[in-house]
C-alpha cells in the first residue's frame, strides 16, 4: 500500500486507522465541561486547528461548544466573537495600521492570539 501524505507531509499509513483516531478523539473531546475547562488556554489557531477537525468530522456543534468556550477568554481584538464565530477582517484599516495581508499574515491568524 502507498501510504497518503496529509498537507503538512505525514504520512497516512493506516486510513482506517486514523478514522477510528479521529473518532475517538471527537467522541472524547464532545464534553463542554473540558471546553470549558481548558477552551480558553488554548491559542486561537489551536482552537481552529481542533474545530477544524470537528467540522470536517461532522462534530460541528462540538465545534461550536469549543468556539463558544474559547471566546470567553478573548480579549478585544482577538480573532472570535462572543458567540466562537470568526471576528470579520475589516479591507479598510485605519491609517497608518499595518493591513494583515500586507504583513503576510493569513485571514485566519488576524489578531493576538490567546
Amino acid at each position: 500500500m502507498n501510504p497518503r501524505l496529509t498537507p503538512t507531509g505525514h504520512r497516512i499509513i493506516d486510513p482506517a486507522a486514523l478514522a477510528d483516531a479521529i473518532s475517538h478523539l471527537v467522541n472524547t473531546w464532545t464534553d463542554s465541561s473540558l471546553a470549558d475547562s481548558i477552551g480558553t488556554q488554548l491559542t486561537c489557531t489551536e482552537l481552529e486547528a481542533l474545530t477544524q477537525l470537528f467540522d470536517a468530522a461532522g462534530a460541528d456543534e462540538t465545534a461550536t461548544i469549543w468556539r463558544t468556550h474559547h471566546a470567553t477568554g478573548d480579549d478585544e481584538g482577538d480573532d472570535h466573537n462572543p458567540d466562537g464565530s470568526l471576528r470579520q477582517i475589516d479591507e479598510t484599516p485605519p491609517a497608518g495600521t499595518p493591513h494583515p495581508a500586507t504583513s503576510g499574515l493569513a485571514s485566519s491568524t488576524v489578531g493576538s492570539e490567546r
